[in-house]
């Protein structure tokens, strides 16, 4: 695990491409998005989920409307992305806070029944620190996806340092993930590659568990 450099995050915290931007990128992903959702409406049906995180949120572009009716957080460590949500998101059930998910003590205080998050581990210093917090701050479900892929024959998480974009673009291990969630006492876990009909990106790695109550 490589150490946080001191820039960590720079440019995301700065770039000003705003919520079209963040709209783009959704749709580059609606395959895994519209699955994401259908998991949830079905899980929803079965055991009602009331209260949703979303880790790494950014212009919350979609999902407060996939979760009216819900109590829906929003989380990212950009403070201008928190504040514009602030302002043009808000509205009764939401609320959005800003730190760093992998600091305890910038977390919320609040557990959720389901934490996801959208190709935010592929990005961070500590993939099983993240993960691990993910688990921590939820009592019924997490949802993680990364978007760089599925290599199923990596025995540890590969990092990869971005100066340009002060970020790290990280290869998951499915097997370490796996078993971290097996060491936290996670059941019902699914490590496994969802197709994205792309030629770059032809598999996504797709992470569910069930938190220990």
């Amino acid at each position: 695990m490589p150490q946080k450099p001191d820039n960590y995050g720079n440019w995301w915290r700065t770039h000003d491409h705003g919520a079209p931007w963040y709209a783009q990128i959704y749709v580059e992903r609606l395959v895994i998005h519209e699955s994401f959702i259908e998991w949830y409406r079905q899980q929803d049906a079965v055991e009602p989920i009331d209260s949703v995180l979303e880790v790494g949120c950014g212009c919350a572009v979609v999902y407060p409307n996939v979760f009216i009716g819900k109590q829906y957080t929003g989380y990212d460590f950009s403070a201008k992305e928190i504040a514009w949500c602030k302002a043009n998101r808000a509205r009764e059930g939401r609320s959005f806070h800003c730190g760093d998910f992998i600091v305890p003590a910038e977390r919320p205080a609040e557990k959720y029944d389901l934490v996801f998050s959208h190709a935010v581990i592929d990005h961070v210093y500590d993939c099983a620190a993240f993960l691990a917090a993910c688990v921590e701050r939820s009592n019924r479900w997490v949802y993680l996806t990364s978007y760089r892929g599925w290599f199923p024959a990596i025995a540890d998480h590969v990092y990869a340092w971005d100066e340009w974009t002060t970020a790290f673009y990280n290869s998951i291990s499915p097997g370490k993930v796996l078993t971290q969630l097996q060491a936290l006492g996670c059941t019902d876990i699914r490590v496994e590659p969802m197709e994205t009909g792309k030629t770059a990106i032809p598999q996504e790695t797709i992470i569910i568990a069930r938190v220990p109550g």
